[in-house]
């Protein structure tokens, strides 16, 4: 169920309805996390019309997501031995 009819933002991304929920139970249920995940999607891929070619999309945005999380907290981590080393070089 999209969100109305008028010609909004939000309807023209082609977002659906998050149900109303009170419990945090609630909230992690199949039915509204799969709805917030689908209107976080870019527009490009609610144009999908094979459920492969949308999975596949999908994984691959993950993984680069997760990927470049990685490096960013390895090298936040890393920051003193990186600005040493830098230094000792020069």
């Amino acid at each position: 169920m999209y969100v109305h009819k008028y010609n909004t933002r939000s309807c023209t991304k082609g977002n659906l309805k998050v149900k109303f929920y009170r419990t945090k139970t609630r909230s992690m249920a199949i039915s509204i996390k799969g709805v917030k995940l689908w209107n976080d999607l870019k527009i490009k891929y609610h144009n999908i019309k094979s459920l492969q070619k949308l999975l596949r999309k999908c994984i691959l945005m993950i993984i680069i997501n997760v990927s470049l999380q990685c490096i960013t907290n390895l090298i936040s981590s890393n920051r003193n031995e990186l600005i040493c080393i830098y230094f000792s070089t020069n």
